[in-house]
């Protein structure tokens, strides 16, 4: 059996990216595979950073957003 035959009919994401099978339908699926999350692919490895990084972003952004304005920012604050 071919390499590619055998990537294209593999469940696991690297196998379709690591042999540029681009018909796969997990190929740079970097979310699901393992080999992204822990370190041995560096595009899938970049790719979950990043994801995690814009996720943190907006948690921060609604805690930003949750909190009370300062006091001496506050426009109904009496002088």
């Amino acid at each position: 059996m071919p390499i590619r035959v055998f990537a294209a009919t593999n469940r696991d994401p690297w196998q379709a990216c690591h042999w540029g099978v681009t018909k796969h339908p997990h190929y740079h699926d970097c979310e699901n595979c393992d080999h992204a999350r822990y370190g041995s692919c560096d595009i899938g490895k970049l790719y979950v950073e990043r994801k995690q990084l814009e996720a943190f972003k907006e948690k921060a952004q609604e805690l930003i957003d949750s909190l009370l304005p300062y006091p001496s920012l506050d426009p109904k604050r009496l002088p």
